[in-house]
């Protein structure tokens, strides 16, 4: 296992909206906080191609880039679950996420399922910020696990 691998990181969750940038501000915000590097991470439809999607993301890089953050992009239909091996996988204390609209995913619902130990911050589009937090014996575990 990488260096990479084995360090705990914030996780900044985007689609490919020019819109997300708020949400990787708020992701550099609290990695600076919680004294963790920002990661930043898309997964776009398996059919998806680059041209569809291309510019926005490109930008997103960019962004990234700028707040001192790699990005990394999956294509694959299960949204959360290729978060959720993210996550695992890179030791992600943190998951920022923007909130569901009206007729949302239900990808932070099933993040959340997979991944109970792990604190979401949801930000709205106005910069609200909106916490789930894992249950105390969930929380009590994971510091055990990771002593």
């Amino acid at each position: 296992m990488s260096k990479i691998q084995k360090s705990p990181r914030v996780l900044v969750c985007v689609t490919d909206q020019y819109s997300c940038e708020r949400l990787i501000k708020a992701g550099k915000q609290l990695s600076d906080s919680m004294g963790l590097p920002l990661q930043v991470l898309s997964v776009q439809p398996a059919s998806s191609s680059v041209q569809e999607r291309g510019k926005a993301l490109d930008y997103l890089y960019r962004l990234a880039a700028r707040y001192d953050a790699s990005m990394t992009i999956y294509y694959h239909n299960d949204s959360a679950l290729m978060t959720a091996g993210h996550i695992k996988k890179y030791r992600v204390r943190q998951v920022v996420t923007g909130m569901p609209g009206q007729v949302g995913s239900g990808f932070v619902e099933v993040l959340h399922t997979l991944c109970p130990e792990v604190p979401i911050t949801l930000i709205s589009q106005n910069g609200e910020q909106f916490h789930i937090t894992p249950a105390p014996e969930e929380a009590a575990a994971v510091q055990f696990a990771m002593a």
